[in-house]
């Protein structure tokens, strides 16, 4: 038996190296004392130098612990990160209703406030950022508190912002109207032309669109230009439609400042 082997518990398990000279070494892992040997002379040759306690088998034992480390590190930081991510505040505010608004009421301040909330950019939902742009717009059904606003819920700006409004569609000879001298938004007035002569049919019309596509559908559709007009009323839209199935009718567009048409 070596020197430095006799008497240690595990003394016995070295029997089998009888005339090399060895060191017992002591592992503590996890409380448990392991023993362990590792050569000190080698014969040149002799295939169990490249055991595991060859120095080549040190080396990759140290580098497996290095790159297990590193992924240990790299986890941790990855652990890190995403609950940092998670922990931040959203940084985007959206308008939300506080009170209800039925359908055909104008949007007001005091109907909306702001939650900041991560949403999907798919999602129908108007920013703070935005605010200015759909005030007085329209509801087009009704809304109820805590639901998030969105731009489907309201109408086009300037659409039935007036009470008892009503939009029709006609189509009118482009010889009887100034065409590309008015746009949409613009106030007209409707004349109607028949044998007995011309009749004001409504005056302070505000021009809803503006359209020569032949295949969309209008009242009086042998015309090629088609215009959407917003009315007073029912009883003046009434007219208008009418005027257009059976006279001729003809946009007059008014100055600034002016109430009639000349």
């Amino acid at each position: 038996m070596a020197r430095g082997c006799h008497g240690h518990p595990a003394a016995h398990l070295l029997d089998d190296f009888g005339g090399t000279t060895c060191h017992l070494t002591l592992f503590h892992v996890s409380g448990i004392v392991r023993a362990g040997y590792r050569e000190r002379e080698t014969v040149p040759g002799d295939p169990s130098a490249h055991g595991p306690g060859s120095s080549g088998g040190a080396r990759f034992v140290r580098w497996r612990a290095i790159v297990g480390a590193a992924l240990v590190t790299a986890s941790a930081f990855g652990v890190v990160f995403a609950h940092r991510a998670a922990q931040s505040p959203p940084e985007t505010r959206f308008l939300v209703l506080t009170s209800p608004v039925e359908a055909g009421e104008a949007l007001e301040a005091h109907h909306l406030g702001s939650v900041a909330i991560d949403l999907p950019e798919a999602v129908d939902a108007v920013s703070t950022d935005r605010s200015q742009a759909v005030l007085g717009r329209v509801a087009s059904h009704s809304l109820q508190p805590s639901e998030l606003l969105s731009e489907s819920a309201l109408l086009d700006d300037g659409r039935f912002t007036v009470a008892g409004e009503t939009e029709i569609a006609i189509s009118v000879d482009p010889a009887r109207t100034p065409v590309g001298q008015f746009a949409t938004g613009d106030r007209v007035t409707v004349l109607s032309t028949s044998e007995a002569g011309t009749t004001e049919l409504a005056a302070g019309a505000r021009v809803t669109r503006i359209d020569g596509d032949e295949e969309d559908a209008s009242i009086g559709a042998s015309a090629q230009l088609r215009i959407g007009l917003a009315l007073a009323d029912i009883d003046e839209a009434r007219a208008v439609v009418d005027a257009a199935v059976s006279e001729e009718l003809t946009i007059v567009l008014s100055g600034p400042g002016t109430d009639e048409a000349p």
